[in-house]
């Protein structure tokens, strides 16, 4: 059994791990270090590398997707490294640990990730009473004191108390409830449309909904990627903008340059560089990384705006919001932008909501998989060789290439916003905020047949012969179906006046007694 100590210090390990999973650092948290650390912390670095390295290679297809939770390698691999060394079995031991402790793991990932959304409620009341640093705050605390905490605690009752207990409980669940998991599971997937549609309400009139369907179907249907989609919903909002002459009664004016007596610092440009990084200290399943992008960009919105300005934008900023973590640095960029010259709040809207799926697409492809896949391969490579440069060869090529791009996202961010504002005082506000509307509306769309997965498992079944199958004839008539149903089911009840929290809580609940009874998969 490892001493309280060595429990201890693999628990802390695993807080700043999933600190720098959340803020696409460094790559700490990627088997390879995790497994290193975890040999230093036990007394055996060499044979910490080996696991690390070969777990590496076993994970490493695995990366987190919109709001899906895949297995958790860290937890897996600091707890299979850990009690291999321990117990003297090495790599044979480890791996058959790793792999159920990752699965438990994503579990345990998505209860917090459940929980945390008490801090974007929170913070929606700081916010409407001007307590915007209160709501920083929540955001800051929220990831060590719940998200990494919580991960860290299982860890700690792992490695101390040994593997036993905790493929004890995750046997004991499967084989007395079952359903508890894939319930739960299913109950968080059913908030992410309330999400999606208190986001959706802008958007929810005549001239938007086609587009949103349109995206929609073509994701649904036809397969269509986020990225192929963003570029359609461009193409369209161009056209819109080239070709459509609007009324001088509905042609706004696109403001003035006395809008920008104040200016950006550098300070403040680093500053808002800085709070990025922890975009997704706060992540919970209704909103996402909304907390978070609020948190970076609030500060700014206090130096250009009244209290009473701030409070109402601060309202918007905490709209669902969710993308890559680096890629979201260009919208940040094009945002601060928007922000310094007080461009209206339907612009900064529709800009974030068109750009947050295909930057996604465009993160997740590139840095997500190929670029993170090319790195960790190389370091755990020489890794399982024993060589201690495949860790500090992941940290170090990991911390500039990211950081890197970060900064240049925002800065190039910076440069296309106020391209974007030159033309809103040639053309106008109306045009622009109706062809950034068409993009955002079709992302929208896009995002919800992409990202949330409802799905039925019944069937009808006569003398053991299976002649109907519920999800089959669903996707015969609309693929993705219950997903769009369910958003329509969460605008009707916001729109009804059912508050956000009430919504949420009630379709968090109805989807996790569904998936009990059989009826939701």
């Amino acid at each position: 059994m490892a001493t309280i100590v060595q429990a201890l210090l693999c628990a802390i390990y695993t807080i700043i791990a999933y600190e720098d999973d959340l803020t696409q650092f460094a790559h700490l948290y990627v088997p390879t270090i995790a497994g290193f650390v975890t040999g230093v912390i036990m007394g055996n670095p060499g044979a910490g590398l080996l696991i690390g390295g070969t777990c590496e290679l076993i994970f490493i297809g695995i990366y987190p997707v919109g709001g899906a939770r895949p297995p958790e390698p860290t937890v897996g691999t600091i707890i299979g490294t850990a009690l291999a060394i321990e117990t003297g079995m090495g790599i044979e031991l480890a791996l058959p640990i790793a792999v159920p402790i990752a699965v438990l793991g994503a579990q345990v990932f998505t209860l917090v990730l459940t929980a945390s959304v008490v801090f974007i409620h929170a913070a929606d009341r700081f916010n409407a009473e001007g307590k915007f640093s209160s709501a920083y705050w929540l955001h800051l605390i929220c990831g060590p004191l719940l998200i990494s905490g919580g991960m860290a605690l299982l860890v700690f009752v792992g490695v101390w108390l040994g593997a036993g207990p905790v493929s004890a409980f995750n046997s004991w669940v499967a084989a007395n409830v079952p359903w508890l998991w894939g319930a739960l599971g299913v109950g968080a997937a059913c908030m992410v449309p309330v999400g999606l549609a208190a986001l959706l309400r802008i958007y929810w009139n005549l001239r938007f909904i086609p587009f949103f369907l349109l995206g929609f179907t073509l994701a649904a249907v036809m397969g269509v990627g986020i990225v192929p989609i963003a570029l359609i919903g461009g193409a369209v909002g161009l056209i819109f903008y080239v070709y459509v002459k609007l009324t001088p009664e509905t042609q706004r004016d696109g403001g003035t340059e006395e809008k920008a007596a104040k200016k950006l610092t550098s300070s403040d440009m680093f500053g808002a560089f800085l709070r990025h990084h922890i975009l997704q200290n706060s992540w919970c399943f209704e909103r996402m990384q909304a907390l978070g992008y609020y948190y970076a960009i609030m500060p700014v919105v206090e130096k250009f705006y009244t209290k009473e300005e701030a409070i109402e934008r601060g309202k918007m900023h905490l709209e669902f919001y969710n993308t890559h973590p680096s890629a979201s640095a260009l919208i940040l960029g094009i945002d601060l932008a928007l922000e310094e010259q007080k461009q209206p709040m339907d612009v900064v809207r529709s800009m974030k909501n068109g750009l947050i799926g295909p930057m996604a697409g465009i993160g997740d492809s590139l840095m997500g998989f190929a670029a993170r896949a090319i790195i960790v391969s190389i370091g755990a490579s020489l890794a399982i060789a024993g060589s201690i440069a495949g860790p500090i060869l992941i940290f170090v090529v990991s911390f500039i290439m990211f950081n890197g791009v970060k900064w240049v996202l925002m800065t190039q961010g910076y440069k296309m916003g106020l391209g974007i504002i030159d033309e809103m005082r040639r053309g106008g506000v109306e045009k622009v905020t109706t062809a950034i509307g068409i993009l955002g509306s079709m992302a929208i769309g896009t995002v919800l047949a992409t990202w949330v997965s409802i799905t039925t498992p019944l069937k009808y079944v006569v003398s053991g012969i299976e002649l109907v199958t519920l999800q089959n004839v669903l996707n015969g008539i609309l693929p993705k179906m219950l997903p769009l149903l369910t958003l329509i089911l969460a605008m009707t009840a916001l729109r009804r006046g059912l508050s956000l929290t009430k919504t949420m809580l009630l379709f968090f609940f109805v989807g996790t007694v569904l998936a009990i009874i059989g009826i939701l998969g």
